[in-house]
């Protein structure tokens, strides 16, 4: 009996790693790189639409460097992947990383030109897979080993669009907005 006691002592202390994962129920990124914010392909006043930069921001809690894997979905919940190894990238410790989820889109300071949002770390993320379904939207699950507290993230948007003058020309003014939403840790 006094060994069944300490084999359950040295179970219940021992450090297991357990997954963790956090959910982007849907996001859209339909910007060029390097446009900036606003985004400078809207600045033609030719130009009546919008379009949208979408970026996740993760930041980890903790002080070791986080392996994540990384997984795309279509509006439908096909797995488009990237397939391991392909899918994985990390978060120094305590830090934050942004990306946006369908471009590579490096800013100055990671090696790309002005206007660009990714940083040294962003631009390491994988981005969704193109070739089985081509568009720019759709969810993404994050996972890595550890608590699921160990990651905590948002996802923002930011569009510009000129809003049409009383006859349906587009104005010369530009109108940008943002927002963004908070990811819950996984459960």
């Amino acid at each position: 009996m006094k060994k069944l006691g300490i084999i359950a002592a040295l179970v219940v202390g021992a450090n297991v790693a357990l997954a963790a994962s956090l959910g982007v129920p849907w996001y859209v990124d339909t910007a060029d790189v390097a446009t900036g914010i606003p985004q400078s392909n809207w600045l033609s006043n030719t130009n009546k639409g919008g379009v949208v930069t979408g970026l996740v921001t993760l930041k980890s809690n903790v002080a070791t460097t986080l392996v994540c894997s990384i997984t795309y979905y279509s509006a439908d919940g096909v797995d488009l992947g990237p397939a391991a190894p392909d899918n994985t990238f990390e978060i120094a410790p305590l830090s934050a990383l942004a990306f946006r989820p369908v471009a590579n889109d490096p800013s100055v300071a990671a090696g790309g030109i002005a206007g660009g949002q990714e940083g040294a770390q962003g631009v390491l993320v994988p981005d969704r897979p193109r070739d089985v379904d081509t568009k720019k939207n759709g969810s993404i699950v994050i996972s890595w080993a550890g608590d699921p507290t160990d990651v905590q993230g948002q996802v923002a948007y930011f569009g510009t669009s000129r809003h049409p003058d009383q006859f349906g020309v587009a104005s010369p003014d530009l109108v940008t907005y943002s927002y963004a939403h908070l990811l819950p840790p996984s459960v």
